[in-house]
């Protein structure tokens, strides 16, 4: 049987003499693996349709184990990122971060779509002025990081605190405990390794990242302390759920 899927392909690793395996995330099925027999030909067809950082259409055959690629139609391929190192690095480590986050054949349509508006606004962006254009760039990229592990069903407490259960106050003062959440000035005393001071802004913002609001993402101030703040907590977090040093 064959059918056809949205995808955007993420990793590509040589199988076999000619063949490619292709980690791809699907709207319709979220991640999976296909094969693409063939690609590695210098006269391949379905190559270049192929390659990580495309949006594409692809036609698939079902097959015992790997289904196969029979076609594609290629709707985007980013040249912008493409030529820019800067870019290129940041994209293809955030696509490596999310296929080690999610799991296969588990439907996560708004988290494809959010990849999607996430390489638009790469390719879109100017990197000469790093203070503006990769900032934005940044935040965007850890709300989609903190989307991903909202789907996994790890939604971290940022409204009571995780020791004595107390809601938050506006004006406390509280630190951040990887990757349960948040506990408040009085419960200080129980501060461990895994736990790190954060700031008022960056909770506001880190709310906004569990609750999908991209709009209010898209008009936020914040400055570079925020960013490092908000950083250090993704990078944190990732690592504890993944189970390996993560780099972005």
């Amino acid at each position: 049987m064959s059918y056809k899927i949205d995808t955007i392909v993420l990793e590509a690793r040589e199988c076999r003499e000619y063949d490619r395996i292709y980690t791809l995330l699907s709207r319709e099925k979220g991640k999976i693996s296909a094969i693409g027999v063939g690609t590695r030909k210098p006269k391949a067809k379905l190559a270049s349709g192929l390659e990580p950082l495309t949006k594409n259409e692809l036609f698939l055959i079902e097959c015992r184990g790997l289904d196969r690629i029979k076609g594609v139609i290629i709707h985007d391929q980013y040249p912008k990122i493409r030529e820019n190192y800067d870019k290129t690095i940041l994209v293809r480590r955030t696509t490596r971060i999310l296929s080690w986050l999610l799991l296969e054949g588990e439907r996560c349509e708004d988290i494809f779509l959010a990849l999607a508006d996430f390489l638009t606004l790469v390719e879109k962006t100017s990197f000469e002025n790093k203070d503006v254009g990769r900032s934005k760039v940044v935040l965007f990229q850890l709300a989609l990081f903190w989307r991903g592990v909202a789907w996994l069903g790890i939604t971290p407490s940022l409204y009571y605190c995780v020791s004595c259960r107390k809601k938050i106050s506006k004006n406390d003062k509280f630190i951040f405990s990887v990757p349960n959440g948040l506990r408040c000035e009085k419960c200080f005393a129980n501060k461990d390794k895994n736990s790190m001071y954060i700031s008022t802004d960056s909770v506001k913002i880190l709310r906004f990242f569990l609750e999908g609001e991209v709009e209010i993402l898209k008009k936020i101030k914040f400055d570079r302390k925020v960013l490092a703040e908000l950083s250090n907590i993704t990078r944190y977090t990732l690592s504890h759920i993944i189970e390996r040093r993560i780099i972005f």
